[in-house]
């Protein structure tokens, strides 16, 4: 039901963007003729043109944001993910535009690649940044399902599978967050950032800038020397907490009694 939601919302994105995209170049080009070109407008002429240069973005956007949403939950790093879509989203866009222009013998195919390369290069990035900047960070809140049961980490040159529950804190570690599991430390290149929004809220809290815990291995917590709380895990570690995360680890704990 709710993958049936997210395609209806891209489809609706879809037809609403490039719907008011190519009404507004509909009217250019039909105010176009008359006051430059000095000839009568065309309206019908013209919604056929732009249907015919940008119609392929229609069918082009919902699996793109598909395809985004789905990098983000598998925990793909957002630069190279992004990267990937927008070079594959251009070369099937401008194999379209190759084809039709073929079968239509309006050009040959280098003319049609020196024509549409740059215009729907800058069409792909427009729709990743929007997506990273709007159509994101507006996505509501994912549901516990929706997460991951597993994160992939490295551990002496090999990667696997680890399982959240086993997870007893996250440390950052430089350009990498180091993970704690057992008797064993692991590591993965993301930021802290990246990694905390891999990881379900309700399992997982932030406590300090360099530090995420699983709460179900939180102990106590307890005041330091210096006056600071800190958090004692069942493994005896223990973890200074930032005060600016004081609120939001109390909330954690108490919505987990």
């Amino acid at each position: 039901m709710r993958a049936t939601r997210k395609r209806r919302d891209d489809l609706k994105t879809s037809l609403i963007g490039w719907g008011a995209y190519i009404v507004l170049l509909t009217s250019y080009c039909s105010l176009y003729n008359p006051i430059v070109a000095g000839t009568p407008a065309d309206v019908s002429g013209s919604f056929l043109y732009v249907l015919r240069e940008w119609a392929i973005w229609w069918f082009l956007t919902p699996p793109v944001l598909k395809a985004l949403r789905r990098n983000e939950l598998d925990q793909v790093r957002w630069r190279v993910s992004y990267v990937q879509i927008g070079a594959v989203v251009l070369l099937v866009s401008v194999a379209f535009r190759v084809a039709v222009d073929l079968l239509t013998d309006a050009r040959g195919i280098a003319a049609v690649i020196f024509i549409y390369m740059p215009r729907y290069l800058a069409v792909s990035i427009g729709l990743v940044l929007v997506w990273h900047f709007f159509l994101r960070r507006n996505h509501p809140s994912r549901s516990q399902d929706e997460y991951p049961a597993s994160l992939l980490v490295d551990n002496g040159g090999a990667t696997r599978p680890l399982r959240l529950e086993y997870i007893e804190f996250v440390s950052a570690a430089g350009k990498n967050v180091e993970i704690r599991s057992g008797n064993r430390d692991y590591t993965k290149r993301a930021t802290m950032k990246e990694l905390q929004d891999m990881l379900p809220p309700s399992q997982f809290v932030r406590v300090h800038r360099s530090y995420i815990v699983n709460i179900q291995e939180i102990d106590r917590i307890s005041a330091s020397r210096s006056g600071n709380d800190v958090i004692v895990l069942r493994g005896g570690r223990r973890i200074n907490i930032g005060k600016k995360y004081r609120s939001q680890l109390l909330d954690s704990i108490t919505k987990t009694l």
